[in-house]
């Protein structure tokens, strides 16, 4: 809630500010078309000056808005992207209404439409003085004879006019000449306010927002770690229980802080791979310093009674392949979420296929190499056999090598 409402203050703010720029370029325009006395065109003025603001008003907000939305996406501060896009757009507003202190074109524009002038008798057009046919309707209009009285008249008129344009003239002129006019000296003012307490809210609001953060990462973390030792199952019979699935993304995020699987879009949910036996341990270890529990890894003769889970078949969990295993015929090449497939008689799941799990024995007496037994989604209806094992370095990481949990109990 606190953010939505700081949202919407920004948005008034932006608004506001924008607003403001734009209706003193609109005061600005009118000295000048007041002063030569052309209402028409300062009306004319008034309502396209009115339109641009809203527009820019409402394209600021949305870029603002859009940047933000974009940042966010991508993992970024919401918040702090709004602010620091629109910080730097109204910076350049009023960079650019420092770059133009006086228009120009406005007094040219006015001067030429103050002239003398007449209306057409048959359309209401203003038309010049001199004109003989209305550009409007195109009908001859009449001549005009001067009289003495017209004559004086005009001549008044015209010395009224010089004198006005002559004003006009020298203030416009002065406003060129001042070093900042008082429209200048506000946005100035404001430009300095806004960038003082703009900063003082992005840093202020990014502390607060990145300690929260912080604060749920680590909750998170630990309900994570946790939420491991649930996912136990003591085998029947013995004193130790297993992993109900294979060590997840999510869970070795949660202990590491990192995540080196090959499959990383596949997710939180599914198999960890493309980390070594001695990765494991590392693993392993930092879980229970942070547990207070001993997880390892399971000894050869440990998974093996447990992948028959009660009864001796082909493979963990049954005698079809396809309902037990992800296995080269069904993956489509890939890992999937754990639990998917047919669990064995403990309960246990992706004993077979899904990915190679490491042993914490040496092959054959050689601890140059560990053991992996399960097969992976890469293995044929073979290497997917429970009795088939195999054995690598302990220092690979492959795509298509995990491991599960074990622990001894009291």
């Amino acid at each position: 809630m606190p953010r939505v409402i700081l949202l919407i203050l920004l948005a008034v703010v932006s608004a506001s500010s924008v607003a403001d720029y734009d209706w003193g370029a609109v005061n600005q325009g009118l000295q000048f078309y007041s002063l030569l006395e052309a209402e028409k065109a300062a009306q004319q003025a008034l309502k396209i000056y009115i339109i641009v603001a809203i527009i820019v008003g409402l394209i600021n907000l949305a870029l603002c808005f859009a940047v933000a939305g974009f940042a966010k996406k991508r993992g970024y501060s919401y918040l702090g992207f709004f602010l620091l896009s629109f910080f730097f757009s109204v910076i350049i507003g009023f960079i650019v209404a420092l770059l133009m202190p006086a228009n120009a074109s406005m007094t040219e524009q006015a001067q030429h439409q103050s002239g003398d002038r007449r209306k057409c008798p048959f359309c209401a057009e203003w038309v010049a003085s001199e004109a003989k046919i209305c550009k409007h309707c195109q009908r001859d209009l009449p001549v005009i004879v001067p009289s003495a009285q017209v004559e004086r008249d005009v001549q008044s008129a015209v010395t009224a006019q010089a004198e006005r344009e002559t004003q006009a003239a020298a203030r416009a002129q002065a406003i060129k000449s001042e070093p900042l006019s008082e429209l200048q000296i506000k946005h100035i003012k404001q430009a300095v306010l806004f960038v003082f307490f703009t900063i003082i809210a992005i840093f202020g609001y990014n502390a607060f927002e990145n300690k929260k953060i912080v604060e749920r990462e680590q909750q998170a973390k630990a309900a994570r770690v946790t939420a491991i030792g649930s996912n136990m199952i003591r085998i029947p019979g013995k004193n130790y229980e297993m992993g109900k699935y294979e060590v997840t993304q999510g869970e070795w995020r949660a202990v590491m802080g990192n995540n080196p699987s090959h499959f990383i879009i596949c997710g939180d949910a599914c198999p960890v791979e493309r980390v070594s036996w001695n990765d494991a341990q590392e693993f392993i270890e930092k879980l229970n310093n942070e547990t207070g529990k001993q997880y390892r890894l399971p000894t050869e003769a440990e998974w093996e009674y447990a992948c028959y889970g009660g009864s001796k078949t082909e493979y963990c969990g049954g005698n079809d392949v396809d309902s037990v295993a992800w296995y080269d015929k069904n993956s489509g090449d890939k890992t999937y979420p754990a639990g998917q497939k047919q669990a064995n008689g403990y309960g246990l799941y992706d004993m077979s296929g899904n990915v190679w799990e490491w042993q914490s024995d040496c092959y054959d007496g050689d601890c140059a190499v560990r053991v992996l037994r399960g097969g992976s989604w890469n293995s044929g209806p073979l290497g997917a056999r429970a009795a088939i094992r195999d054995g690598v370095e302990p220092a690979i990481r492959h795509f298509i090598i995990g491991f599960r949990l074990a622990r001894m109990l009291p």
